[in-house]
């Protein structure tokens, strides 16, 4: 699968998952017949593969299970708790949900900068690789 991720990637296609189902984003043109049936064919397996790739495992792969890792391992924090220079966390409920909803629904951006939040943290190490 990671071949053919890395192929979609040379041909400008990205893949994401998004709520549990694979996003695809491609410009106009990009996705011939070809890779339209390679992509319904492997989408469970690519899915699977891009979830691994972030490290979301297990009760992590939902929002709320995002939320609740998050919440565990900041709760006995002091706060406010920095996540980068000029910035901090003053409510970790408020953080945990913004952040998690962030990873599964932003866009790619987005996500990759709640990841590297997430990281910061020491959270990454376990859950967000990459």
């Amino acid at each position: 699968m990671e071949s053919l991720i890395e192929r979609l990637k040379a041909q400008g296609i990205t893949l994401q998952v998004q709520g549990g189902s694979l996003r695809v984003h491609a410009a106009v043109g990009a996705l011939t017949p070809e890779i339209r049936e390679l992509l319904r064919t492997h989408s469970a397996d690519l899915a699977r593969e891009l979830r691994g790739s972030d490290g979301l495992e297990g009760e992590a792969l939902t929002v709320q299970g995002l939320v609740d890792l998050i919440q565990g391992e900041l709760k006995d924090r002091p706060l406010p708790i920095a996540i980068r220079p000029g910035e901090s966390v003053v409510d970790v409920g408020v953080y945990a949900r913004s952040e998690a909803r962030t990873v599964f629904r932003g866009c790619g951006l987005a996500a990759g900068a709640a990841r590297a939040r997430l990281w910061y943290l020491g959270i990454a190490g376990r859950t967000l690789e990459g």
